[in-house]
């Protein structure tokens, strides 16, 4: 079975979808860095993308607003860093986006992110 394509196309009112991609990420370990130029890259191949700001990260009244930008996404990447499963913020996010996969079939791409897969 393919998976749905996503593109440029993802925001009209026919797809439901506000983002083709909400991302994921600890934002101490790759925001300036690996997670910015990823934003960039689908902008200039126009993805819509939700990437939060540095203010959402630290207020907890701001997480219903993440989770609707989820809801609203068509696909969801998530950069695995070497510090990801330290910050409780990450992974209650991850969850939320894995809840999403298995309710509403959203794409999950797991991006690994300067750590090594091992055995």
């Amino acid at each position: 079975m393919a998976l749905p394509e996503i593109g440029s196309s993802s925001s009209s009112p026919i797809s439901g979808h506000t983002y083709d991609v909400y991302s994921n990420f600890r934002g101490t370990d790759n925001r300036y860095s690996f997670t910015e130029h990823l934003n960039k890259a689908l902008v200039d191949a126009n993805f819509t993308t939700f990437v939060s700001d540095e203010k959402i990260e630290i207020k907890e009244g701001l997480k219903p607003d993440l989770e609707s930008a989820s809801r609203a996404s068509r696909a969801s990447g998530s950069v695995l860093s070497r510090n990801f499963a330290t910050c409780a913020w990450f992974l209650e996010e991850f969850v939320q986006v894995l809840e999403q996969r298995m309710t509403s079939n959203q794409i999950v791409v797991p991006i690994y992110y300067r750590i090594e897969l091992t055995e």
